[in-house]
């Protein structure tokens, strides 16, 4: 499979208006890699090859657990004419710290000088980290399905996130390259609600697919059993200490969600008493894609407001 443009077979065979868009976009925009401490950054970069490049008033969009930064095709298409957007994948790095500086420093290297920076479940942890060691080059954050190592997350949802060292050695054993497809599967199983099974099979498709071409071993433990646990076991988040804004901050959230649950949820609102907050859905982690048209529209407007 040539994956820059053509499709795999299971995401040929979804037929769908979503699968067109995908193959849009890989024709549009090319992935590209920087490395950064021995790590290969995956990126994708609309204004990849212009003489031009814009620098000021971009988006920036970083991924869930899953860690590849394509998953934001829908989110760029329709904003790529009047902005510049660049979505990067996760590597195996061993902090939010790491990556968030990573991601900065290519970025300036790109030319870019500021940008909304828009993260959803585990790249909104991102999101926030960058904000906090990158006030200067933060217009804005858009947060969505995420929550927060807040000062008052309580105990027993802190170590949820810290205690993974079961998670860890699980996947330590477990023959990785055997079981990517399956593991695709059952996020979508996992986090997609009955009534909108059917509706979203691309997405289960395009999850297959991901994880079994996109994602390797050592990037997968590193996001769920390293970085997450070292950002809730070192981290007190207290309101005010962002540097930006809280109008500058857009969350967008979903009462069903299973991964950040209601006190994750408080948590987040609590550091932020100021954002607008948009409930998406009942979807949980998939209400992006189950309201995309609200989705897209509400960070595209998030991000032009943070522009001016």
């Amino acid at each position: 499979m040539d994956q820059f443009s053509e499709l795999s077979p299971l995401l040929a065979e979804a037929k769908s208006a979503d699968a067109g868009r995908l193959q849009t976009f890989r024709l549009k925009v090319r992935p590209s890699y920087e490395e950064r401490g021995g790590k290969l950054y995956h990126l994708w970069d609309t204004d990849e090859g212009l003489t031009q490049r814009r620098a000021s008033g971009c988006c920036v969009f970083l991924p869930g657990g899953m860690g590849h930064g394509e998953i934001w095709f829908p989110f760029i298409l329709p904003q790529m004419e009047e902005r510049r957007c660049l979505a990067f994948s996760i590597p195996h790095c061993q902090s939010f710290e790491e990556y968030a500086d990573a991601v900065a420093s290519i970025l300036k290297e790109r030319g870019v000088q500021t940008a909304t920076i828009v993260g959803q479940s585990v790249g909104g942890l991102a999101a926030q980290v960058f904000a906090r060691r990158h006030k200067d080059m933060t217009l804005g954050l858009a947060l969505c399905m995420t929550g927060a190592p807040a000062a008052d997350l309580p105990a027993g949802e802190r170590r949820r996130w810290t205690d993974r060292r079961l998670l860890r050695l699980r996947l330590s054993v477990l023959p990785f390259g055997a079981a990517k497809r399956s593991m695709g599967r059952e996020a979508y199983v996992r986090n997609c609600p009955d009534a909108y099974y059917d509706r979203l099979l691309f997405w289960k498709a395009y999850l297959e697919e991901s994880y079994e071409h996109a994602v390797y071993k050592q990037q997968h433990v590193a996001i769920n059993a390293v970085m997450l646990p070292r950002l809730y076991a070192g981290s007190r988040w207290a309101a005010g200490e962002l540097g930006i804004a809280d109008e500058r901050v857009l969350v967008l959230y979903s009462e069903a969600d299973k991964t950040f649950r209601e006190s994750d949820q408080a948590a987040l609102s609590a550091l932020y008493p100021g954002a607008a907050r948009v409930n998406l859905g009942d979807a949980g982690q998939l209400s992006m894609h189950a309201h995309e048209d609200a989705a897209v529209q509400l960070v595209a407007a998030h991000a032009r407001m943070c522009a001016q």
